[in-house]
This record gives C-alpha cells, structure tokens and sequence, in this order.
C-alpha cells in the first residue's frame, strides 16, 4: 500500500462460471449503487502508516461507479488505532464510528435485522487484561 495506488484493471475473472489461474473474482457487486464502504484511520494510528487506508480507498474507488456517494472514508479525527464509540476519547467525545459506518452502509434504507440474542455453546470468557493498556506500535487499548 505504501507504493502509491493499487491498479486494479475492470475485467472478467471467471470463463463459463469457473475461474481462471492468477484472477481475482469479478467484483461487478461493488458497482452496484447501493453497495457501500466506510472506512476510518485516525490521525495517530500508529498500526497502519500513513496513506495506507487512502490507497485502500482509492483501490475501491476504481471498482465503484459513484465512489463519492459510496465510500466514506474519516481520517479526520486525532484518534489512536481504533473505531470509536461516543465518550471513548476526549478527541472525540460525541463521534460513533460504529453507528456512522452502520448509517452509511445502509444509507438506502435497507432493513436492519433486530439483534439477535447469543447462542449459549458460542459464547466464552476470558482475561482481556494482558490485551489492555499502552502498545507502543499501536497505542492505548483501554476497555
């Protein structure tokens, strides 16, 4: 990523529904309008270097037909390395990243689908302290 934008050629992958060696799947899905993206990198993350999630996001914009409408892309905010909620930083009080990627991604109105309860066998706790605190490659996880 750090070597300028990603050139991604529009073409066919597949010849009679079957793919051919050393082609991506054909990615006609993003052009659709509704299809969106967000994307997010604060001014101090640390863990993807700078321009990085900019060339991801030029690499989108070369397979979607109306990329100002269907990619967002923050990188506005002086944040660490993370996506987040109201009140998480003093940065950045009121801003939800959760909830700005959710209203953008289903900006057409689609139906959010109410929120499932967890299934007992899947769920599992464990000790988050060793993950908690200052990472000097990433910067500060507090939960």
């Amino acid at each position: 990523c750090r070597c300028g934008n990603a050139d991604y050629p529009r073409r066919v992958c597949r010849e009679r529904g079957v793919p051919n060696d050393g082609c991506l799947d054909d990615v006609d899905n993003l052009r659709k309008p509704h299809q969106r993206v967000y994307l997010q990198r604060g001014l101090r993350d640390k863990c993807y270097l700078s321009g990085s999630v900019a060339n991801v996001h030029a690499f989108y914009a070369q397979m979607m037909d109306d990329p100002g409408n269907q990619i967002l892309f923050n990188n506005s905010l002086d944040l660490p390395h993370t996506i987040p909620k109201p009140g998480m930083f003093k940065e950045a009080m009121a801003y939800d990243g959760p909830g700005e990627c959710v209203t953008h991604t289903l900006k057409d109105g689609l139906p959010l689908n109410s929120r499932a309860l967890p299934v007992a066998g899947n769920t599992f706790k464990f000790d988050q302290t060793r993950f908690s605190g200052y990472d000097p490659s990433v910067g500060w996880h507090d939960f």
